[in-house]
């Protein structure tokens, strides 16, 4: 072997063994972290502590366990009025409940500088229940790969009065980094149901939706309505149902995600863009109360009493902010945020059609006779219906008699025909009406209810695809020509 293949041996030999002894004091420094080889260092139940105090990157922060009406709860020194969110607050307490070290570095306190802990990225201090104090001190970050290929972050941690300098999990201190305002009680959004409300308004800075929910069916000519536009005038016309739940979905899932400010001036609600909201929103519902009557059911079980008491949940949204917009509830004690995606969810809402697309709703037991006009025939079917009789069994039909201008008329046709004319579905919405409004074909509905007992549908040409639908008030359904052709077909043939 040559000089120069010795020489390059040995160099590459005393590489080998710098890298190894790098490894080795660097795993001696850091250590494995693996679970159940970490070391407890400090030990204190959150039920001991009583008060909470921390430094963490020039923000200064107290916090006392008080008893209120009956209970510990945590209040902020500086605001004892502030809402606290308390599950908050146990969390920063549990942090003490056991602290493990991933490894001692140096019982040598001397060398505090060099860890950062003269100038600690965090200073923490807990007073117990008998009046003891414990201090900690959180140090420069380190990132460790040691254990696998995951990143890991340690601190360089001390417990006053231990002589000991160790490394923690950087999680350690999640919870005591935090600013006030992420540790408020958010405004609550009631948990709402379709069924709880009563009316809601949604309205941005153009326009104005005002909705009122009556299940009984007395606003509409059928049951299958439940949500109503409330217009200026005071009147209800039919809503779309599917786009009112996809709205409900939106307001009965939102959340505001922090607080931006706490108990704020006019000034501050002015600046964060109240004065011209970009969103408003109220929903007006109902709570239900059940108590016991006092009296039985026939099986023994208490009869319930239920009341309903009125309430109204409302806020605005203002100008945008670090994670969303800012938001304020009527009546509230802070500035939130709320999501931009919820934002523009409700801002597609509002731009959302809300008229109707269903054609016609009628049941068929709710019809006594129809009438169809058009060109110079009238077809008028009359329904008779006779009551079962005494014997009859559950399940036996109520006996149903069709005529058609007076003479008995089969009444399986009239069904295709019925059939025919409710399974038409609107394809789209006008943008303008035809100067001639005379119908082509004119339906006429005799009802056996006590509301809209007479009900007329038009139908008019529109352009060569589709006819105008005038019906209970709207005129703004379009519907195929050739489903229009098919009904004509039909009554053709009668």
């Amino acid at each position: 072997m040559n000089k120069n293949k010795l020489r390059t041996l040995i160099l590459l030999l005393v590489i080998l063994l710098v890298l190894i002894a790098g490894a080795f004091l660097l795993k001696n420094l850091l250590g494995d972290d693996k679970d159940g080889e970490s070391d407890v260092i400090y030990a204190q139940p959150s039920k001991n502590i009583t008060h909470i105090a921390y430094l963490y990157e020039g923000m200064s922060y107290d916090f006392s366990k008080v008893e209120k009406d009956g209970e510990e709860v945590w209040v902020y020194d500086g605001d004892p009025s502030f809402p606290l969110e308390q599950k908050h607050m146990k969390y920063m307490a549990d942090q003490f409940y056991q602290i493990f070290s991933a490894r001692l570095v140096t019982d040598d306190l001397s060398m505090m500088e060099n860890f950062g802990l003269d100038d600690p990225l965090l200073d923490v201090t807990i007073t117990l229940k008998d009046g003891g104090k414990d201090r900690f001190l959180v140090g420069d970050l380190v990132a460790s790969s040691v254990s696998g290929d995951e990143e890991k972050y340690y601190n360089y941690f001390y417990h006053e009065g231990d002589p000991h300098i160790y490394l923690v999990a950087s999680s350690w201190k999640v919870f005591l980094t935090k600013e006030l305002s992420t540790l408020a009680a958010l405004d609550a959004v009631p948990e709402l149901s379709g069924s709880m409300v009563r009316e809601f308004q949604l309205k941005d800075r153009e326009k104005e939706l005002s909705f009122v929910y009556q299940p009984d069916g007395t606003a509409a000519y059928s049951s299958g309505f439940d949500y109503f536009l409330k217009n200026a005038d005071g009147s209800l016309s039919i809503a779309n149902t599917q786009v009112c739940y996809d709205l409900f979905n939106i307001l009965f899932s939102l959340e505001f995600t922090s607080c931006a400010s706490y108990s704020p001036s006019e000034e501050e609600l002015s600046a964060c863009g109240f004065d011209d909201p970009l969103l408003s929103v109220g929903i007006d519902y109902v709570e239900t109360t059940e108590t016991e009557s006092g009296e039985f059911d026939e099986d023994g079980n208490p009869i319930m009493d239920s009341s309903e008491t009125p309430a109204r949940f409302a806020f605005s949204v203002g100008d945008p902010c670090e994670g969303g917009y800012y938001a304020h509830v009527d009546g509230g004690s802070m500035i939130s945020v709320i999501e931009a995606e919820t934002v523009e969810l409700l801002q597609k809402a509002l731009a959302a059609d809300f008229r109707p697309a269903e054609f016609c709703l009628i049941k068929l037991e709710s019809l006594d006779g129809i009438d169809f006009s058009y060109g110079d025939r009238k077809l008028a079917f009359r329904l008779e219906r006779q009551a079962p009789s005494v014997t009859a069994g559950p399940d036996e039909e109520v006996q149903e008699d069709c005529y058609l201008n007076g003479a008995a008329f089969d009444d399986s046709v009239f069904q295709k025909l019925f059939d025919t004319l409710s399974g038409i579905e609107t394809e789209s919405f006008a943008d303008h009406m035809p100067e001639d409004m005379t119908p082509y074909l004119t339906i006429d509905f005799h009802r056996n209810t006590e509301k809209f007992a007479e009900m007329r549908m038009e139908i008019i040409p529109y352009d060569n695809n589709f006819y105008l639908v005038r019906f209970n008030g709207y005129q703004h359904m379009l519907i195929n020509r050739r489903d229009v052709e098919n009904i004509i077909s039909q009554l053709d043939a009668c």
